[in-house]
């Protein structure tokens, strides 16, 4: 009764004055007690939503995407395979030097000097110098080289030098040659360091 009649007393504009006040204090309890719990949650739950529709599109572009990838992955592995060809590892060196002795004993040309040098690699692949020094004519020489060239190999002749020979009764060779023959290997790895000396006839 008596709070009654305090409240009967207080003028109209102070009645005004704690009506607003105590909605004020309504709101501001409501919003840190429920909105504020309930806006971070909403937004704990747009940001997951982004975060799947980008994955989402992220999976459905590499979908998109698969069959391209295969197709390009196919046509490495053929340029690859192409590489190798022209390019054999380094295992496969002292056959491919059988080889090219094998052309030259073939076409009648005498090998006076068969030296590989050291290995020295490059970025993926590696060159492999041999210093020859053959006796035979200038029509087997010529079959020779052009033996060379027609291998699948890649097989360079460089610091050609040809002198002249006078045949004798054992021999028809009018001269003799000395190169230098660089064939290449893959190495399959970006730069390194020059391997030891790989030799074979």
């Amino acid at each position: 009764m008596a709070l009654k009649d305090s409240l009967a007393n207080i003028p109209p504009r102070q009645k005004i004055l704690l009506v607003v006040l105590l909605f004020l204090a309504i709101v501001t309890a409501f919003y840190f007690l429920v909105y504020r719990g309930l806006a971070t949650e909403r937004d704990s739950l747009v940001g997951k939503r982004e975060a799947l529709k980008g994955e989402l599109n992220e999976k459905r572009i590499l979908a998109a995407n698969l069959e391209r990838l295969k197709s390009e992955i196919t046509l490495l592995e053929a340029d690859l395979s192409k590489a190798l060809l022209v390019l054999p590892e380094e295992k496969e060196i002292p056959s491919l030097l059988r080889t090219i002795n094998s052309l030259g004993l073939k076409v009648g040309i005498e090998f006076l000097l068969f030296k590989p040098g050291s290995l020295t690699t490059r970025e993926f692949y590696g060159e492999l110098p041999v210093q020859m020094k053959v006796q035979g004519t200038y029509h087997a020489l010529g079959r020779f080289f052009d033996s060379i060239a027609k291998m699948p190999r890649i097989v360079n002749v460089t610091d050609l030098k040809i002198s002249s020979i006078t045949p004798s009764k054992e021999s028809k060779d009018t001269i003799v040659a000395e190169f230098l023959a660089t064939t290449f290997t893959f190495t399959g790895a970006k730069g390194g360091k020059p391997s030891g000396t790989e030799k074979g006839k």
